[in-house]
């Protein structure tokens, strides 16, 4: 997975590196997200809530500390890129 096939799946270039950088790092804090990601701190927090409602990341939090990951479920991935693919045939009818 790269990101421009999460781009050609109808994420966005900051979308696509936020969800990468998730999967392939694991738990990560927003600051070093941002920062393992090359996305600006301040479009992280919405990025981070887009993919969310996505189902492609989920919010891991701990006492005093609030980070994410990637769904490491395959089968939720699949199942989500299927439903993207859906809404974008729909969308280009």
């Amino acid at each position: 997975m790269n990101i421009e096939t999460l781009r050609k799946l109808g994420l966005t270039s900051y979308e696509s590196r936020v969800y990468l950088t998730l999967k392939n790092k694991g738990f990560l804090h927003y600051t070093e997200l941002s920062h393992e990601s090359g996305v600006p701190l301040s479009k992280v927090y919405e990025i981070f809530e887009r993919l969310k409602r996505l189902g492609l990341i989920k919010r891991i939090v701990l006492p005093e500390y609030s980070n994410g990951r990637g769904n490491p479920s395959t089968k939720s991935f699949q199942r989500r890129v299927k439903q993207l693919m859906k809404l974008k045939q729909m969308a280009e009818e």
